[in-house]
């Protein structure tokens, strides 16, 4: 599959068969302004404005020149071929006339009705750009449908809405240098965002999955899932309590063994002891008189529901593992997939951060989608929902906790990558230290390290150079012999 052509910024020309890690490894598109100025260099009458209003079964188009002369009015093609066909005759009709030294072609990337379209064009403006290399300069560009739509009101200033009036002010928009540029990705890029953006969904169906499966859980036993030790230091003056797990229970083979096989808590107490011993043993699962006696207070001591609602609600928790397993294996499978495209992309050179995986390489980048429609690690970060919430009005300046509104999978993974990068890379761990030291929790101090991981994974994606330390050899080594001390401490800290 030959790989997709187009411009790696505002500024850059289409050429056909571009590097591709040149491509991906480009910076992100400059500012408005650059791009403006840009634009503002050539005559009006020289600048040709395409905007295309992308539908699922028809398109408009438009052309115009900076100066608004009116080159193509709005016309309604079909998203089949033959209006594809149409609409390049027009635009290469243009580029041919030798009348146009810029132009300036974009739509909004319309949920997944662009992409045909956008890999067409793109191909073909490289194509073209080979064969002709003294024409114009040409841009093609996305438009975010926000921007679109201040443009139209901006214009019209009424809520008034159409295709031909959105395509319109798509020319208004690209006259004020707006849009982003469309990212050309090497073969083994494309595929990678593509199944990094199925694992990203595929996440978050078995997180739906697993609270489905919890409270069903919980109806079914109650009490039987929870945190001991809370339980005990928050309640010191009621009767102990026992669970059956205290963490990741979906994790755990003692109750993923009562899911697959919709064993109800009546029956584990009809069991007895010897009962449960065998049921774990007849599946290779260890479990000692100690654990089984344990699994037999917890199913004594909850208030189970009448028979006929626990068969019926074990059944259902049967039916339910099983997709939520299946999830587990289709999840396990792309991650795969996606470790073994990691090394033949830009992200590979995200792993040379200490504590940053293959697999956390890439949810990264299933998380950002696109990298280059960022211009800053800020912006990254924002998207995450970690930037703290503001409000200014006059002489009242207030910054609250973080905002949450953002990307919860991108919060994830930057907390993963926060957690372990504390632990595994002595800059971090530095960081880290010195954020406890000051009287802040835990929890705020690994958000710091996420912090500084963010901003150095997004400075090794623009110059992929790989990570180094700005810590000398012997401060390497203190910091090294600190994460190691802070791991034994723990280890026999949960071991007492």
């Amino acid at each position: 599959m030959q790989s997709i052509t187009a411009p790696i910024d505002s500024v850059a020309v289409i050429r056909a068969k571009p590097d591709p890690t040149s491509l991906s490894a480009a910076p992100p598109a400059p500012s408005i302004e650059t791009a403006r100025s840009e634009i503002y260099r050539h005559a009006p009458e020289r600048v040709l404005l395409v905007g295309l209003d992308v539908g699922k079964d028809v398109n408009v188009m438009y052309m115009r020149t900076l100066a608004g002369l009116e080159v193509v009015p709005a016309t309604k093609l079909a998203t089949l071929t033959s209006g594809y066909t149409m609409f390049w005759h027009l635009v290469e009709q243009c580029l041919t006339s030798g009348v146009y030294t810029l132009v300036l072609i974009g739509h909004e990337p319309t949920g997944v009705y662009h992409e045909a379209w956008s890999h067409q064009l793109a191909g073909a403006l490289g194509t073209f750009t080979a064969e002709h290399p003294a024409g114009p300069l040409i841009r093609y560009r996305l438009l975010h449908p926000t921007l679109v739509k201040r443009a139209r009101q901006n214009k019209s200033h009424r809520t008034r809405k159409s295709d031909a009036i959105d395509a319109a002010a798509m020319t208004d928009l690209l006259a004020e240098g707006g849009g982003r540029a469309v990212t050309a990705l090497a073969d083994a890029e494309w595929e990678m965002r593509h199944r990094a953006g199925a694992l990203n969904s595929l996440i978050k169906e078995q997180k739906r999955q697993a609270v489905h499966l919890l409270r069903t859980f919980d109806r079914l036993w109650p009490g039987a899932l929870g945190n001991t030790a809370a339980y005990a230091r928050t309640h010191p003056d009621l009767p102990p309590l026992h669970h059956l797990v205290d963490s990741k229970p979906l994790e755990r083979q003692r109750l993923r063994l009562l899911l697959t096989y919709a064993i109800t808590p009546a029956q584990l107490a009809a069991w007895g002891v010897d009962g449960i011993r065998d049921f774990y043993h007849s599946h290779d699962a260890s479990c000692g008189e100690k654990t089984a006696r344990h699994i037999l207070q917890v199913a004594q001591q909850s208030l189970l529901p009448p028979p006929f609602a626990s068969d019926c609600m074990a059944q259902q928790l049967q039916s339910d593992f099983t997709r939520y397993t299946t999830l587990e294996g289709d999840i396990e499978h792309l991650e795969l997939r996606l470790t073994e495209l990691l090394p033949h992309t830009p992200a590979a050179v995200l792993t040379t951060l200490p504590g940053v995986s293959p697999i956390l390489a890439a949810r990264y980048l299933a998380a950002l989608g696109n990298p280059a429609r960022f211009e800053s690690a800020q912006q990254i970060w924002a998207f995450a929902g970690l930037d703290p919430v503001q409000a200014d009005s006059g002489n009242r300046r207030f910054s609250g906790a973080i905002s949450h509104r953002g990307s919860p999978f991108l919060r994830y993974v930057l907390y993963q990558m926060g957690f372990l990068a504390a632990q595994h890379c002595p800059d971090c761990a530095r960081l880290y230290y010195r954020t406890c030291k000051r009287g802040k929790a835990k929890t705020i101090a690994i958000l710091h390290v996420a912090n500084k991981v963010n901003r150095i994974l997004w400075h090794l994606l623009q110059t992929q150079q790989p990570y180094r330390s700005p810590l000398s050899p012997a401060q390497e080594t203190k910091w090294r012999q600190y994460v190691q001390q802070q791991r034994r401490r723990t280890k026999h800290g949960a071991a007492g």
